[in-house]
């Protein structure tokens, strides 16, 4: 094998390696003009729902629509967003997420999410699970969620609006 062959497997095992060492969940996924960018989900209580965050961004000249989402082991999967009644922070489902053409619709605490009822099974930091989405145009993408305590930049926690107001 040539020191030029050698190198360029070298490199081409380097970058596999390096893929590998990333997590799954933490990767876009591009399906035709649509890509989903880091879903991930906090650890979960016994009893207690999971929230689901991502960003969806579409480079599309159509606008598509997330209209829903399955996976294993789940009751019930929904679409929620949060909404100000007073000085109160409320849960409200959803039918649907617009993605609208060239842009992008984002899943964060304190905002749209998804809720994942009913698990059965505990989710600590690091887990991985499987979902799928289902969208107006783009039809089902299988995504991986990463479990993780804190999500990409996020500062603030989820819970508010899951039945309790805002302590002041």
């Amino acid at each position: 094998m040539t020191l030029f062959r050698r190198a360029a497997l070298a490199a081409a095992l380097a970058g596999t390696a390096l893929l590998a060492a990333l997590p799954a969940g933490a990767r876009d996924l591009t399906v035709g003009a649509l890509t989903i960018d880091h879903p991930w989900a906090r650890p979960n209580l016994p009893n207690r729902p999971l929230a689901v965050y991502f960003t969806v961004s579409n480079a599309g000249t159509t606008a598509d629509r997330l209209i829903a989402a399955s996976g294993a082991g789940f009751d019930a999967i929904e679409l929620h967003t949060v909404i100000h009644d007073g000085d109160v922070m409320k849960m409200q489902k959803i039918e649907a997420l617009d993605i609208p053409a060239g842009g992008s619709a984002t899943l964060a605490p304190g905002g749209n999410h998804m809720m994942l009822f009913g698990a059965t099974t505990l989710y600590p930091e690091g887990a991985r699970f499987p979902l799928t989405l289902t969208f107006e145009g783009t039809g089902e993408i299988a995504i991986e969620v990463t479990v993780e305590k804190r999500g990409p930049a996020q500062g603030t926690g989820h819970g508010m609006g899951h039945g309790a107001a805002p302590k002041n």
